[in-house]
């Protein structure tokens, strides 16, 4: 048989020109935020790379946000085109830091040595238990009472020899492990304040990043930046008062907690208050129309192919070969499905979670049966906590009898054919989607790195616990607006779960001094500093370090500050000014037939300062007030003008308040004296007493 023969035209081969490089990207921005940080390498780039090149990136943690990965092109020209990461997973024989390897060498010892010791404990027990016994009765009748005492002897001689050379042995092994002990918690503590890239060494997964660039002429650089979630920071200050320049040094500091599994090794540091979880995306709103219902929008979702298990047949049969026949995994399970009992015209239905894959809470009631053009299918778990979207609607079942109850539902309930089930848009990120391990119930089916990959659960600074006093959490604090605070110069941060305290920048006003006293509430003088805010941003609540002419002062709580605010420090008691308030109450009767009485109040308050400076202090005091017209408040005298003090500054206002404003010079003495009259009926006494002075 002849076939016809066609002569085909070979196309011509089209070489491949895109090149691939292996790129080393190094640290140089960090911006932390209150939960994570974005961390921006620079990625350097060789000299004449033109055209389309795939940059491999290589060495990043594996800890950072699947999605966040972005490019910002430096000098040059280049299109960027995609960028896309994968999981390096550590050789087999990966060898662990050197820290580990001490540790882990150490343990072994220690458990050998604890097994040592537990086999001579328990040949020390059978000696123990050893016991000279008496032989027959009729072995003594016939060669005397003393037959069998030499051995006897002799056993338990051995015997008390062998305990003392076991007990011997216990006792340098006990010794031996105590020193072992302290040696292991040395280099477990050595291990703590190691970062976590030299904890793990060679052993640790890590993650390639590429960078898929077309159209490159002269590039020199790019910067990747991605997000890590291992982050934390807290605000603090340090504030430096010069008493003789009347200066204010204010330093903003943050304690900064980091475990991304990197160093950040001379870096600039920022820190932000804003949230990197929140949700930006503009909200789509449903639209109410009247007429016809109008199709559902095509999806991009397809159904996975039939005969799915037959791909892992040959896996199947070389496992068996090699470890014997495995009993089949286990199917997951189906949820229950009871019979609904109402229609809605809509088909999103959430089965456990929301787009997110977040654990919703657990319905009650009616919310429990699910709608009725919607029924689950037994291939879908509820532990994939999979947000579905129904297809087309199907005829609605016929209703149930009144009578037969749940039965009769159950029964046609389980005779309706599911429906096809099809997953939320969030389930259309590829990018995140991962084949199952063919050991695993779910072999065969797509889920989610999240659900494979879990990052281990952060402890001490990283969740809030063990933390010094007085930090705030900067999103308490931040009111309306966020802020960033960029870092003057370059810093250091391991990876060590540690608390580090970053000098960010370093700001000088001009500090106003201020002594108040209040000495009818407590006979003492405070300090106080007034500074305006030097920062283009409002500061934070937080702690603050107070030292007065290099030397520590005191630990005080700065509350929040606008911008271009007064900033107030506490610096407590000033012991070299001594005040004391003196009270003198007269009684006399007063007006026609002696119809009223007259109450008469002096105040004496003295104040004598001991420093080498002037100062001037703000004596603050108050007289009574009234809104009973069978009373009248006088004021009879004062030694020197008073102001009307409200204290509507501090948030709590009062009535009748005054303050004056002495100068007390080195050395000097000064007193404020004021007398005020209540006049009252004379049949008539004031709540507490006429004396209103004590």
């Amino acid at each position: 048989m002849v076939f016809p023969f066609r002569q085909i035209r070979t196309p011509e081969k089209v070489e491949c020109v895109m090149k691939t490089e292996e790129c080393e990207g190094t640290i140089s921005q960090v911006v932390a935020h209150p939960r994570g940080a974005v961390v921006t390498r620079r990625v350097e780039l060789p000299e004449g790379l033109s055209g389309e090149v795939e940059c491999v990136v290589d060495g990043i943690v594996d800890l950072f946000r699947e999605g966040t990965a972005r490019v910002q092109i430096g000098e040059g020209d280049a299109r960027l085109i995609s960028v896309r990461s994968h999981l390096i997973h550590p050789e087999p024989d990966a060898e662990q830091g050197e820290a580990a390897q001490r540790r882990q060498k150490l343990q072994s010892t220690i458990e050998k040595l604890r097994h040592q010791r537990k086999y001579l404990m328990e040949r020390r027990r059978g000696w123990d238990e050893l016991r000279a016994a008496p032989g027959r009765l009729k072995d003594l009748q016939e060669y005397g009472p003393t037959t069998g005492v030499e051995s006897a002897l002799t056993v338990l001689e051995l015997a008390d020899a062998r305990r003392g050379r076991i007990a011997e042995s216990i006792h340098k092994l006990d010794d031996e492990l105590d020193e072992l002990r302290r040696e292991l918690e040395r280099i477990e503590w050595e291990e703590q304040q190691s970062s976590d890239e030299e904890r793990r060494g060679a052993t640790a997964s890590h993650r390639q990043v590429v960078v898929h660039l077309d159209e490159v002429d002269g590039l020199s650089h790019f910067e990747l930046s991605y997000v890590v979630d291992q982050v934390r920071w807290w605000p603090t200050y340090s504030v430096y008062l010069d008493s003789e320049n009347q200066q204010a040094r204010l330093e903003l500091e943050a304690m900064v907690v980091q475990q991304s599994g990197a160093d950040w090794d001379s870096v600039q540091l920022s820190v932000s208050t804003s949230d990197l979880n929140q949700n930006a995306e503009l909200p789509r709103l449903a639209s109410l129309r009247l007429g016809r219902s109008t199709p559902a929008p095509a999806s991009g979702y397809r159904p996975a192919p039939e005969g799915t298990d037959d791909l892992f047949a040959g896996y199947d049969a070389a496992r068996a070969r090699l470890h014997g026949p495995s009993p089949a995994p286990p199917a997951p399970k189906s949820p229950a499905t009871p019979m609904p009992k109402e229609a809605p015209r809509t088909g999103a239905v959430p089965l456990g979670g929301d787009a997110y894959g977040a654990r919703s809470e657990p319905a009650t009631g009616d919310s429990q049966i699910p709608h009725e053009d919607v029924m689950v299918s037994p291939v879908v778990s509820r532990s994939s906590r999979l947000p579905l979207t129904s297809g087309a609607p199907r005829p609605t079942p016929p209703a149930a009898p009144a009578s037969g109850g749940g039965r009769a539902r159950k029964k046609q309930a389980s005779k309706a054919p599911p429906a096809e089930l099809e997953p939320a848009e969030g389930w259309l990120n590829f990018d995140q989607l991962r084949m199952a391990s063919p050991n695993s119930s779910r072999r065969g089916q797509l889920i989610r790195v999240d659900d494979r990959h879990h990052a281990p659960s952060p402890g001490g600074p990283l969740a809030g616990a063990d933390l010094p006093d007085g930090l705030v959490d900067p999103g308490k604090s931040r009111g309306h607006f966020d802020y960033r605070y960029d870092g003057q110069g370059i810093f250091d941060v391991p990876s060590d779960g540690r608390l580090h305290r970053i000098r960010l920048r370093t700001e000088t006003e001009e500090a106003r001094w201020k002594w108040r006293c209040v000495p009818r509430v407590e006979p003492a003088v405070y300090r106080e500093v007034h500074l305006q805010n030097p920062l283009p941003a409002a500061l934070l609540d937080g702690r603050a370090r107070i030292f007065v002419d290099e030397q520590f002062a005191a630990i005080s709580k700065l509350e929040r500050v606008d911008q271009g605010g007064e900033i107030r420090l506490g610096l407590g008691v000033e012991d070299r000014i001594k005040v004391r308030r003196n009270t003198r109450f007269d009684e006399e009767a007063k007006g026609f037939l002696k119809g009223r009485r007259a109450l008469d109040h002096s105040v004496e308050i003295s104040l004598r300062s001991a420093l080498g400076h002037p100062v001037t202090v703000e004596v603050a005091d108050r007289i009574p007030v009234t809104d009973d017209d069978e009373v009248e408040v006088e004021l009879l005298q004062e030694s020197r003008p008073a102001a009307s003090f409200d204290q509507a500054d501090e948030g709590r206002p009062i009535r009748g308040g005054r303050k004056w404003v002495v100068e007390l010079g080195p050395g000097a003495t000064e007193k404020i004296e004021f007398s005020y009259r209540v006049q009252i009926r004379s049949r008539d006494e004031i709540i507490g007493g006429n004396r209103r002075e004590s």
